[in-house]
């Protein structure tokens, strides 16, 4: 726990290849309810749309 803020080990996003090559710019990404990314936004008071696949 930093700042008061708890948070899992995990990182908190899964992410897939939207093609056979792997490079950041062809990833889909999906922000997860648990882990640090969660733990940030909320602790910036950042919105945190589990639902919304980001491209």
């Amino acid at each position: 726990m930093v700042k008061n803020v708890p948070f899992s080990d995990r990182h908190g996003v899964s992410g897939w290849s939207k093609n056979s090559k792997v490079s950041l710019s062809n990833e889909d990404i999906k922000i997860q309810t648990g882990g640090i990314l969660p733990a940030l936004c909320n602790y910036l008071d950042e919105p945190v749309n589990t639902a919304e696949t980001y491209y």
